[in-house]
């Protein structure tokens, strides 16, 4: 009596072993999903790059337009003290620290800042 109950047993694992192993075989609905996640994850990419970009193009604008100010600031004092406009008198000491030392600082470290930002990918 024990022997069918255990033969019906075995018939509806082995049909449950098929059932699984034929599960495993990716079908079409597995390969559209796995079509459209890499398409997701491109597309993502995509938009990360473009986002990147954008981000680059604002800095760089911001260097500019900070180097136009630094430029006028720099342009004006050297003017304000050689017409001493208003009474505007400088060391000479103070101008070659304005023109001299602050422009190569200000210029390199910009200028480092930009390269490595917008240096081509490896």
């Amino acid at each position: 009596m024990v022997e069918p109950d255990l033969e019906v047993l075995l018939d509806k694992i082995g049909k449950g072993v098929s059932a699984v192993k034929a599960e495993r075989v990716p079908d079409e609905k597995d390969i559209a999903e796995e079509f459209d996640l890499d398409f997701e994850k491109k597309r993502a990419e995509l938009r990360n790059e473009w986002m990147l970009i954008g981000l680059r193009e604002k800095y760089g604008e911001n260097i500019i337009n900070f180097l136009w100010v630094y430029f006028v600031f720099a342009m004006s004092v050297l003017v304000f003290d050689a017409y001493h406009i208003g009474g505007f008198e400088l060391p000479d000491i103070v101008l070659t620290a304005i023109v001299g030392a602050t422009a190569v600082s200000v210029l390199g470290v910009v200028g480092t800042v930009a390269a490595g930002l917008f240096k081509p990918p490896t």
